[in-house]
């Protein structure tokens, strides 16, 4: 790839499979296929029905880029996998049967250059024990143009084919859908994802500053020198911030790991910042960030000691800043989370002076309620050692879990629904000192 290409969405890690998209308008996203009613084979169909671009780049952005996605390849093939698409979003992608695929639906990749035969046997043991679901396989053609269903055309380009069935008990849906993707249309790539890597599905705060100095916060699926790792495995980091093992939001006001995200736990080794009362404080999430309708808040807790001895859910929380909605409706408005993306994906704040001095965890926390009723909350924590204080009470306090009400209207909300001009900040007030 050239360094004139013009990347405006691009997800890249090591390994062998790829995947490309160029802003031609020539993509073709809607290719029909069907499995029959045993599961024995797979046929494809040539047929195609190009569309812009532009709702192909949405659809990934929106979906397919922004969840977790595990692709471990070996030998040229790609293992099971699995991508989850949470319905964070109102999308749909037709096929040509009776079935859309939607926001909300779960791929399984279960089959990789298989043979019918193989991709059969990984189709039944999918659905053993589920009612429905979404299988999806995943095939990497070293040299030729994907223009349907199975089929490819000899020609000497690499392309990448995506597409899934609709599975009901332990018969096969007949309607299949899939997205195909020739590698020569890479004059201006977009996007690329490789195999063995873990897609940004959402994200979190990766980066801070305190007056200037920065401070590298952890990096999930990553050892200390950047080799990718499952899920929760991740070690060997050195910084200010607590453990989070997904980019994936939590779901659950209720969450046993909403102070600080899953799983919270300190670093190896565990670092503090030293940061006067009165300070500005600065963080940086995975830019740019995907969500633009819901409220940033942020919080800090005193840790009485040692904060790398502190249990987050134990502590007492009170929020020092906080943006709602700015202006506008509540489902075309300018929202606190919009303001965060306008400043390269950053929320400056102060931290009070009348704070005293000792041992504190400071939170960020964007919510995001762009889904009808489903929160999704992104919290990531740091420890801080406070120098230079004060001697204010903060308060109110909560403790997480706790301190948001999962029937808040604010937070168990619809936006779409509503015309309203004014929205409450979940969580206590906040404290300015």
């Amino acid at each position: 790839m050239s360094t004139d290409d013009q990347i405006s969405l691009r997800v890249e890690f090591t390994g062998g499979l790829e995947l490309l998209f160029s802003n031609q308008r020539s993509h073709n996203v809607t290719v029909p296929a069907f499995v029959s009613t045993d599961g024995s084979s797979v046929y494809g169909s040539a047929n195609t029905n190009p569309v812009d671009v532009n709702y192909l780049l949405r659809y990934l952005r929106d979906n397919l880029l922004k969840e977790r996605v595990e692709l471990f390849m070996e030998n040229n093939t790609i293992r099971p996998g699995i991508l989850v698409l949470i319905n964070d979003s109102d999308w749909e992608l037709e096929g040509e049967g009776d079935y859309q695929l939607r926001s909300g639906d779960e791929i399984v990749f279960i089959s990789t250059l298989h043979g019918d035969a193989e991709r059969s046997v990984a189709l039944r043991n999918a659905v053993r024990s589920r009612s429905k679901i979404i299988v999806g396989m995943v095939s990497k053609y070293r040299h030729c143009h994907i223009s349907g269903g199975n089929y490819c055309l000899p020609i000497t380009c690499p392309g990448i084919q995506l597409h899934w069935v609709v599975v009901m008990g332990k018969l096969f849906h007949r309607t299949s859908s899939s997205l195909s993707i020739a590698k020569n249309m890479r004059s201006s790539a977009l996007i690329a994802l490789c195999s063995a890597a873990v897609a940004a599905a959402h994200g979190g705060v990766l980066q801070y500053s305190f007056d200037g100095d920065f401070y590298n916060g952890f990096v999930p699926y990553n050892t200390a020198t950047g080799q990718f790792v499952p899920y929760n495995t991740a070690t060997g980091q050195s910084t200010i911030q607590r453990q989070w093992a997904t980019y994936n939001p939590i779901t659950d006001a209720t969450d046993a790991n909403l102070a600080c995200n899953d799983p919270g736990t300190v670093t190896d080794p565990q670092l503090t910042a030293t940061v006067p009362a009165g300070s500005t404080v600065t963080a940086f999430w995975n830019n740019p960030w995907p969500h633009t309708i819901g409220p940033m808040m942020i919080y800090m807790a005193n840790c009485n000691a040692d904060c790398s001895s502190a249990d987050p859910a134990s502590l007492a929380w009170f929020k020092i800043d906080e943006s709602g909605l700015i202006s506008g409706t509540v489902a075309d408005g300018f929202w606190g989370s919009g303001l965060m993306v306008q400043q390269n994906s950053s929320w400056t704040s102060t931290i009070p002076a009348a704070l005293p001095s000792g041992n504190y965890m400071i939170r960020h926390e964007t919510l995001a309620i762009h889904t009808a009723n489903q929160p999704q909350f992104y919290p990531e924590c740091a420890q801080l050692q406070i120098t230079d204080g004060g001697s204010g009470s903060p308060s109110p306090t909560v403790k997480f879990p706790g301190g948001y009400d999962p029937n808040d209207p604010s937070i168990n909300i619809d936006v779409y629904s509503s015309t309203a001009t004014s929205y409450t900040v979940p969580g206590p007030a906040v404290w300015t000192g």
